[in-house]
């Protein structure tokens, strides 16, 4: 189950009322457990991130018209994000400044390790529904 955290949800409020202009920007993916509640600040054990300016990250509507963002990730080589095998258990987005700087962790789920073997590239996706929190 995603989670939205509970100081994503202040942001919103500042957001709604024009005292904010932070954005979501960064998608981050990792091998950790237990990183899941409202008061979570990052992922246990980050393995790989990138931004909305980067072609790997994106965020989009879904066909049932939920917002998701989405990371491709992929496994060995020399352009690889992650070594080969790596185990996937948690995804993050994280909102920033509208200069990239300060981050804070909007949106979090825990899951089964996905492995992504060498050669492979692994899409990861969170959905961003703010009625489930």
């Amino acid at each position: 189950m995603v989670t939205t955290t509970d100081d994503y949800l202040e942001e919103l409020s500042d957001l709604s009322v024009g005292r904010s202009e932070r954005e979501l920007h960064t998608v981050k993916v990792g091998s950790g457990t237990g990183s899941e509640s409202s008061t979570s600040d990052g992922l246990a054990s980050v393995e790989y991130e990138s931004n909305k300016e980067n072609t790997d990250v994106n965020f989009v509507d879904d066909p049932d018209g939920q917002y998701v963002a989405q990371i491709d990730v992929s496994a060995g080589g020399t352009t690889a994000s992650v070594p080969a095998d790596t185990q996937i258990t948690e995804i993050g987005v994280f909102s920033t400044n509208p200069d990239g700087s300060v981050e804070k962790l909007a949106h979090v789920d825990n899951f089964s390790a996905v492995t992504i073997p060498a050669g492979n590239t692994e899409r990861f996706e969170i959905d961003i529904d703010y009625t489930d929190t």
